[in-house]
Parts: structure tokens; sequence; C-alpha cells
């Protein structure tokens, strides 16, 4: 059987595609955990840690604070301890003992983990992937992601 249904349009697709749209505004923050969800397909061409850091600290707070009203944009972030500094300010902002990390549309990348190795004693940290890598993995197919990131978020 031929059908008009373009690849990449099937209603699996299509609710898989919106369970990662928009994600940061699926999940609650908890009574301990702040979800902080940072799409990262832009910086699949970045390979230089100092602009890596710098990108990763302006989509947190962009992530947070869409249009910057109530946070200043964070310059000069070039090191992963500043990264770590500039997320211990935003949790401090947001008043929560924790924020969660959330990576989607991004495979995990040598230089990231390298980053992500110097965040994850002090945020829990999750990959939506379907590569390896040493951090709380889901995989972009799960029927119910959004719920699954709610009970990690719960549990972290």
């Amino acid at each position: 059987m031929v059908t008009d249904t373009p690849i990449g349009s099937t209603p699996q697709t299509q609710q898989l595609n919106s369970q990662l749209l928009d994600l940061q505004t699926q999940l609650t923050p908890t009574t301990t955990t702040h979800p902080l969800c940072l799409d990262l397909s832009s910086l699949q061409t970045l390979s230089d840690r100092a602009e890596l850091c710098q990108a990763l600290a302006l989509l947190s707070y962009e992530a947070i604070d869409p249009s910057f009203d109530t946070l200043d944009i964070p310059e000069n972030i070039h090191t992963p301890t500043q990264l770590k500094t500039a997320l211990l300010k935003l949790r401090k902002h947001l008043k929560t003992p924790k924020i969660a990390i959330i990576i989607h549309n991004s495979d995990p990348t040598p230089e990231i983990l390298d980053i992500l190795t110097v965040l994850s004693p002090s945020f829990p940290i999750a990959w939506i992937t379907d590569q390896p890598h040493p951090h709380r993995s889901f995989l972009p197919t799960a029927a119910n992601l959004p719920q699954l990131l709610q009970t990690w978020l719960t549990r972290s």
C-alpha cells in the first residue's frame, strides 16, 4: 500500500516531535529541583571549549528568562568552572536547591561531555539521546518522555 504521507510525518513522529518542542514548559519544577532543558542543536558544530561554555550559559539563562527581563545575559564564561558558577547563580535566582540539566537535540561530543564532567557533581544531568554517554539517558523515541523526565526530576 502506498500512501502520500511524507517520511517523518506519521502520527508517531508528530507525537515524538511535540514532546521535544518546548520541553521546558512541559516539565514542572519539584519542591527541590528546577528543570533546565537545553536544546543543543545549534551547538553541534562548536568544538572550542570557551565558545561552548559561553553558549551553554546563554542557553541556560535564556531557557529560564527568554527575554532577559529579570536575568542579565551571562558574559565572559570561558571555562567549565565559570559555567558552573553562572549556573549556581541561576539556581540562587530560582530559589531552588537543585537545577537538573536536560539536554536534547544533540548527540554527546567529547567537548560537551568534558564540560558536563565538571558540572555533574553539582547538577543532575540527563540526556535525551540513543547515543552512549555517562549521564542519565532517555530515549528520544519514548512515548511518554515528558512523564519519564518528570519522574526523574522528582527523584533527583
